[in-house]
């Protein structure tokens, strides 16, 4: 069982993206990776790498063999470490010791880290393992079952449901103007003749100007947490923007916003993402509140750190700016009190759906 590395390079690389998203010392998530693999410190660690034969990598192995593996980090977490079981099965996922790539951070909510699981939280992967369902293809396949008992003879023969969980993510309509009326309430400079009230995907809806720069603004219905690689869609857009941006504008510099900002509360302050900007062939995440310009935008990568570590000047003080862009997103009038109910991801960037007040 236990896991010795292709190289030390890899097992610090893995130490340094535990340090920095847990935001714990160097020292503990050394001891955390020894510990993974079944040693009881990290000299052992770089003994074993240096003079054993390296084990195959997550991708080598049969499912079996993953999932005891993945059940036994996330023990040791738990175990060992004190980690709540959700939060160390969702770390794993994110930055298994023994995955092939080389490991990168990843945005975890700290604050819940060691707490008791709330019984009020819904947890909707907990939910699908208890009925047996684990794997995309596994609850994909239960969406087709709901979809087909749900919209009954009314559903065409020919229907594909590939990636049916994945498309109801862009299902979402999308309002350009809500989008352009915002950012032009904040200041920024927006061409007014370049916008596009009807959306077209993987194209811009308007172009802002940076320091008499054009940008071009694209829109999504998507909504990412940050950080997260994995998400083929996101990175399908993204990957999409930058190619038309590179076409059209002969430049790599853009501007994407997900369908809604997600908030996080950070330090006691809240912050609220909004999206990723490219620029030098790099995507970068991006927070924002109503004194962001978009050439503060535009620096984010080299003011923070992480996402998670940001400045206090981008706090946007009880989320004013986010709430006012999901409610003109959802043709809320901004004089009517709403409630909000969060959405809570793992990560700590948790959705904010809005009702009004009866």
């Amino acid at each position: 069982m236990r896991y010795i590395a292709q190289s030390t390079t890899h097992a610090r690389t893995w130490v340094e993206a535990v340090s920095k998203s847990l935001k714990i010392e160097k020292n503990t998530a050394a001891d955390m990776y020894a510990r993974l693999c079944e040693l009881n410190n990290w000299d052992l660690a770089v003994q074993e790498i240096t003079r054993g034969k390296p084990s195959p990598t997550d991708d080598m192995v049969s499912k079996d063999i993953l999932e005891a593996r993945k059940l036994f980090y996330a023990d040791v977490l738990m175990r060992e470490f004190g980690m709540r079981e959700s939060l160390a099965e969702y770390m794993i996922d994110r930055v298994s010791p023994s995955g092939g790539r080389k490991p990168q951070r990843f945005s975890i909510n700290t604050d819940a880290l060691f707490d008791d699981e709330s019984e009020d939280e819904v947890d909707l992967h907990k939910m699908f393992k208890s009925l047996g369902m684990g794997s995309e293809a596994d609850i994909n396949k239960a969406m087709e079952e709901f979809a087909r008992k749900a919209l009954g003879e009314s559903v065409p023969d020919d229907f594909s449901f590939d990636n049916f969980a994945e498309r109801m993510r862009i299902s979402k309509p999308l309002d350009p103007g809500a989008w352009y009326d915002i950012l032009m309430s904040i200041g920024w400079d927006l061409i007014d003749e370049s916008f596009r009230s009807d959306y077209v995907y993987g194209e811009e809806s308007f172009v802002a100007l940076k320091d008499g720069t054009e940008i071009p603004v694209f829109i999504t219905s998507l909504v990412r947490a940050p950080y997260d690689i994995d998400d083929k869609m996101a990175n399908e857009v993204m990957s999409r923007v930058e190619a038309y941006t590179l076409d059209e504008f002969a430049s790599d510099d853009a501007l994407l916003f997900w369908g809604q900002p997600i908030v996080k509360k950070i330090d006691g302050k809240d912050y609220a993402h909004f999206g990723m900007y490219c620029t030098e062939g790099q995507w970068h995440e991006f927070l924002m509140n109503k004194d962001t310009s978009i050439s503060d935008v535009f620096n984010q990568h080299n003011e923070m750190e992480s996402i998670d570590t940001p400045p206090e000047s981008l706090c946007d003080e009880n989320i004013m700016l986010a709430v006012a862009v999901i409610k003109i997103s959802n043709h809320i009038d901004q004089d009517i009190p709403i409630s909000l109910s969060v959405m809570v991801n793992k990560s700590g960037w948790n959705s904010l759906l809005p009702s009004e007040r009866s």
